[in-house]
C-alpha cells in the first residue's frame, strides 16, 4: 500500500486502557529503534567486538491535538483515560496497529482552542509473549555462546604457538575425544563425528588460526552437556575433562599453556553449566539434588579461578608475564551466576524432602503407599527406594528406628 493510500484509508486513533477511543489530529510521526548490544574491548587488539542480540522496544514520539470550543474538556478526558495502567492500542497510518504504553505525557495549550499533547509512547510485548520466554537452558545457552566467542578471541591475542605447543594441544584433544566418545549416544554420533573431525583439522592449522582451533575444541567439549544420558554421567565426564585441561601444565607452565587452560577450562565450565540446566526425566527429584548440582558448579568455578590466579605473573617478567583476560573472566562469572540463578528456578519446582523415623518394623510397599502412594507402573516405589537407598536385603524388612525420607 502506498503512502497516499495509507493516509487516506487509515484514521489515527488511540484506544486507551479503559477502552475509550480518541481520534485527535496528529502530526506524521517518527519511530526509534535500539538493539540489545554488548561491547567488548581487548587490550591486545584494535577495535571492539560487538555482540548484538534482539531488538528492544520501538518508541514513537507522538504529537497530536484536540481542538474546538471544548478542547480543554477533551484533553482532560483523555488525560483521565491515560491514567489507566493498561496498555494502549494506537492505530497509525504509517506504522499500523501498535500495542504499547506511554512513558510520559506533556500537555500544552498552545492556542485558545487547541491543546497539544506530546506522548513518549513505547511498544510493549504482551503477556502471551512473556509466556513464551526462553527456557532455563536457553538463558544459559546464550551466555555460553557469548563466552565461547570472547574466550577464543582472547586466547588468540595472547599466544605465539610453536610446533611443540600444537603437539600438546593435539595430545590433550585426543584424550578429550576418547572420553567423550565413550558415552556418546547413537542419536548424537553423526554430529559428534563432524565436530571431532573439524577439531583435529583446525588443530593442524592452529599456529596460523588459533581462534578457530579453540572454537572447535570448545564445540567438542560442549557435546556432553546435552546428551540424552543421566546428568550424573555427564557431570562426572565434564569433571574429568576439567582435570585433563589442567594437565597441560605438567608439560610446561608456559604463557601459551596458561592461555589454553583459561580458554578450555572456561569451555568445560560452560558445558557443565548447560548440563546442569538440561536434565532428563529423573535427574532432579528433590531440591537437595538441585542444590548439590549448584554447589558442584561453584566448586568447579572456584577451582578454575584458583588455577588462573596462580598462573599470574606481573609485567616485570616480560617473557613470562601472564594475567587473566578480563572479558573472558567477566563472562565466565556471568555464566556461573546465570546458571545458579536458573537452577534456583528448577529447585523451586522440585520437591522437598521430609524425614521420619519408623516406630515399628515395616517394608518398602507399606511405606511407599503411606507417603507417596502406589501407581500402576511402580514409579513411586522406585523413587522411594532410591531416595532411601533401600538395598535388596531390606526390600521386605525396614527395621524400627530407621530414618525414612519422603517427598512433599
Amino acid at each position: 500500500m502506498g503512502w497516499k493510500d495509507r493516509l487516506e484509508n487509515t484514521e489515527f486513533t488511540i484506544t486507551t486502557g479503559d477502552g475509550k477511543v480518541y481520534k485527535p489530529l496528529y502530526q506524521h510521526g517518527e519511530v526509534n529503534v535500539d538493539y540489545n548490544v554488548s561491547v567488548f574491548d581487548f587490550i591486545s587488539l584494535k577495535g571492539s567486538f560487538i555482540d548484538r542480540k534482539e531488538v528492544k522496544a520501538r518508541s514513537f514520539p507522538l504529537i497530536f491535538w484536540f481542538q474546538g470550543d471544548d478542547n480543554i474538556d477533551q484533553a482532560e478526558t483523555f488525560s483521565a483515560s491515560a491514567n489507566d495502567p493498561r496498555a494502549w492500542t494506537v492505530r497509525h497510518p504509517l506504522y499500523g496497529d501498535i500495542t504499547g504504553q506511554p512513558l510520559s505525557l506533556k500537555k500544552s495549550d498552545v492556542n485558545l482552542n487547541v491543546t497539544e499533547i506530546n506522548v513518549d509512547f513505547w511498544e510493549t510485548i504482551t503477556t502471551d509473549t512473556l509466556k513464551k520466554m526462553p527456557s532455563v537452558s536457553s538463558n544459559v545457552l546464550k551466555v555460553k555462546y557469548k563466552l565461547a566467542q570472547i574466550s577464543a578471541v582472547d586466547y588468540a591475542s595472547k599466544v605465539n604457538l610453536k610446533a611443540a605447543d600444537v603437539s600438546m594441544v593435539k595430545e590433550n584433544a585426543t584424550k578429550l575425544d576418547l572420553k567423550i566418545g565413550s558415552i556418546i549416544t547413537s542419536d548424537a554420533y553423526a554430529d559428534y563425528q563432524l565436530k571431532k573431525n573439524a577439531m583435529f583439522a583446525d588443530i593442524d592449522k592452529m599456529a596460523e588460526n588459533p581462534s578457530a582451533a579453540i572454537q572447535s575444541i570448545n564445540d567438542v567439549i560442549s557435546v556432553p552437556a546435552e546428551l540424552s544420558v543421566g546428568i550424573s554421567s555427564r557431570v562426572n565426564l565434564l569433571k574429568s575433562l576439567f582435570e585433563d585441561a589442567k594437565t597441560i601444565f605438567s608439560a610446561k607452565n608456559s604463557r601459551n599453556n596458561k592461555a589454553y587452560f583459561e580458554a578450555t577450562g572456561a569451555a568445560v565450565l560452560s558445558a557443565f553449566a548447560l548440563a546442569l540446566v538440561s536434565p532428563i526425566a529423573g535427574d532432579y527429584v528433590t531440591r537437595k539434588q538441585v542444590l548439590y548440582a549448584s554447589d558442584s558448579l561453584t566448586s568447579m568455578y572456584n577451582n578454575y579461578v584458583s588455577v588462573i590466579d596462580a598462573a599470574y605473573i606481573d609485567n616485570t617478567d616480560v617473557s613470562n608475564s601472564y594475567s587473566a583476560s578480563a572479558q573472558t573472566q567477566i563472562n565466565v562469572n556471568d555464566l556461573v551466576f546465570t546458571t545458579v540463578a536458573n537452577l534456583g528456578q528448577i529447585a523451586f519446582s522440585a520437591k522437598q524432602e521430609r524425614t521420619v523415623y519408623l516406630e515399628s518394623d515395616s517394608n518398602l510397599i507399606v511405606q511407599t503407599h503411606k507417603y507417596m502412594g502406589l501407581d500402576s507402573e511402580d514409579k513411586n516405589i522406585e523413587t522411594f527406594r532410591t531416595i532411601n537407598a533401600i538395598k535388596n536385603k531390606s526390600l521386605f524388612l525396614l527395621k524400627k528406628g530407621r530414618a525414612i525420607t519422603y517427598l512433599v
